[in-house]
């Protein structure tokens, strides 16, 4: 998927999965962007928020027309979530000046949000002053280590450039396969 339709979908993330009803989309989905497995594997998340949260994950590892697809699918029951997409001035524009944490994050979001084991990885942050007890207890509220890791994920570009190199150490130090993603 190119990178600027992936961060699209990462922005709006949160958006889509809480109005999303997967079923709708993945008639159309199945077969041109993704496997039958993958859509069973989306059908089998419990609540309909976790069924369009995992389509969107899997979505985001897709080629480059997965999200050409995925948004002409949207286009019968969800204009308005269209419209959001489409939407450019929502998303920061890229340029020199974007830090090197905002782009790498997005880059590797997929894999970290799969794979990052929190908890370790917290506890150096708020060492570090980079998260508050506030923040660690909104990590801790996700309901699946992926909403945990999600959240996190969100909160590090927000903290700028000393945050994402702590984090950085942060999964070397106890994830140190994972931190060859942020390299």
């Amino acid at each position: 998927m190119d990178e600027r339709n992936r961060e699209k979908l990462c922005y709006h993330y949160d958006a889509i999965a809480q109005e999303l009803n997967t079923e709708h989309v993945l008639l159309y989905l199945n077969g041109t962007v993704l496997t039958p497995y993958e859509c069973d594997k989306i059908a089998a998340g419990k609540t309909r928020k976790d069924r369009a949260k995992s389509l969107l994950d899997i979505l985001v590892t897709k080629g480059p027309l997965a999200y050409q697809h995925f948004r002409y699918a949207l286009k019968e029951r969800y204009a308005h979530l269209v419209k959001k997409l489409d939407t450019e001035s929502a998303i920061p524009e890229r340029d020199n000046n974007t830090p090197v944490a905002k782009k790498i994050t997005f880059q590797r979001r997929d894999s970290l949000i799969l794979n990052l084991k929190t908890d370790s990885i917290m506890d150096v942050l708020e060492k570090g002053g980079i998260l508050s007890k506030e923040d660690c207890n909104q990590v801790r509220a996700g309901m699946t280590k992926e909403d945990k890791a999600r959240v996190l994920v969100n909160m590090i570009p927000e903290r700028g450039p000393s945050a994402y190199r702590q984090f950085k150490l942060a999964v070397k130090a106890h994830q140190p396969k994972l931190a060859e993603l942020l390299e």
